[in-house]
């Protein structure tokens, strides 16, 4: 009985000397991974005011424009936004130095005269659902000088060095803008064939 006594006491002496051990030693561990995070994680800062210019997404986007053929022209009163034609329709981007998104915008795509209200009942109808399935956005806006209604299709997105395969990548985005036009324009003659049946 005397030696599980004195077992245990020894055993609860060794813990009490090793414990404040082993603790320090895991607080020593925890100070040099938190140095080491902090050092890799300033490390991944940008040194030079050239990597910081590497995020710009404009100068990029006019790149990327060349490449895929666009002839392209800076705004004059605005030197973020840029305008091209991309197979016969015209875009312009909303782009900023500081930036990684760009915001285009193909606008006036679409026009009905506000008198032909059938028309325009039938195109708001077709935009809400194109609105469901497609990526861009597409909106309207009414003219009451011009007694118009006028469509127009919206999309932002990151655009950075980092994305595999730009041109493709930027060829897919305006290749979706062409899908909402198809698919507003789809919609309307199908709304207009279920009115001729009723």
């Amino acid at each position: 009985m005397e030696q599980f006594v004195y077992g245990f006491l020894t055993a609860g002496v060794l813990a009490i000397l090793i414990l404040p051990w082993f603790f320090w030693e895991m607080e020593d561990r925890r100070k040099e991974n938190r140095s080491k995070y902090a050092w890799e994680k300033q490390s991944n800062e940008p040194e030079s005011q050239n990597e910081v210019e590497e995020v710009n997404a404009q100068d990029l986007f006019i790149e990327t424009l060349t490449k895929i053929g666009c002839k392209y022209k800076v705004d004059e009163d605005s030197d973020r936004r840029i305008h091209f034609d991309y197979q016969g329709e015209h875009f312009f981007a909303d782009t900023n130095k500081g930036s990684s998104f760009v915001h285009l915008f193909d606008t006036f795509w679409l026009e009905v005269e506000l008198y032909k209200t059938d028309e325009v009942s039938r195109l708001r109808k077709a935009i809400n659902t194109a609105n469901q399935s497609e990526l861009v956005t597409t909106l309207f806006t009414i003219d009451d000088d011009e007694k118009s209604m006028y469509v127009h299709s919206h999309y932002s997105f990151i655009f950075r060095k980092n994305i595999p395969d730009l041109d493709d990548y930027l060829k897919a985005i305006l290749y979706s803008f062409f899908e909402a036009h198809r698919s507003v324009t789809t919609e309307v003659s199908i709304l207009r064939e279920m009115e001729k049946s009723v």
